[in-house]
């Protein structure tokens, strides 16, 4: 089903729109699972998401069309994000090769992530500040879970990122997550439920979006 509220960029109305948004508490633990509501209510008291950390984003230089899409929409991120927060020093230049992101420990204080081609999640990259957003756009980032070591989502999830989303199949070539303004929606103060869901092109297929459905990182 084509999925009413993509781009729509204004809140949500469920009357409107004739649907709901429907997100997971999950993780490969318990305790990774209420750490999803437990450090999103910090960060909006704190108002603390970004302040410390850094954006960082994975482009996978393959030639063909579905990377042309990815890679333009993760571009737009980056500019978006760069023109915003130059100043504030928190923006780095994007990894643009085909080797996973980052060297061992360089993607520390990292409060949003988007990439992709990474295939499977490497603990040893990141440290996630609290409240951070996380996105891959590999075809089965989100195949479980359950298991940490089984998937990108389940590994950043146990790693302790508090919002991501992914699919948990290959949803085809031009069904995937549509990221262009992902950063922009973060940063306009919307929910997260309403930040993925205008990111998402199909209901009912293969999309999942993992966290709490209220959370609002930049308010």
């Amino acid at each position: 089903m084509p999925n009413p509220y993509l781009h729509r960029d204004q809140p949500f109305n469920s009357n409107v729109l004739g649907m709901f948004l429907v997100t997971r508490l999950d993780g490969p633990t318990l305790n990774t699972t209420t750490a999803l509501y437990k450090d999103a209510i910090t960060v909006e008291e704190e108002r603390s998401l970004g302040s410390r950390g850094f954006a960082r984003f994975d482009l996978y230089p393959i030639e063909d069309k579905v990377a042309d899409r990815i890679n333009a929409g993760i571009l737009r991120n980056y500019k978006l994000l760069s023109r915003q927060e130059r100043l504030l020093g928190r923006v780095v230049p994007p990894e643009r090769t085909l080797l996973p992101l980052f060297r061992i420990g360089s993607g520390y204080n990292t409060f949003f992530y988007l990439g992709w081609g990474a295939y499977e999640y490497r603990p040893e990259v990141f440290f996630w500040v609290k409240g951070a957003i996380a996105v891959d756009l590999d075809p089965s980032s989100a195949s479980t879970l359950r298991q940490a070591s089984g998937s990108w989502t389940a590994g950043a999830l146990g790693a302790g990122v508090t919002a991501t989303m992914g699919t948990v199949y290959d949803p085809g070539p031009f069904e995937t997550l549509s990221v262009d303004n992902l950063y922009r929606y973060t940063k306009a103060g919307y929910t997260w439920a309403e930040i993925a869901y205008m990111s998402i092109e199909n209901l009912s297929w293969q999309a999942v979006v993992v966290g709490d459905p209220l959370y609002t990182p930049m308010k």
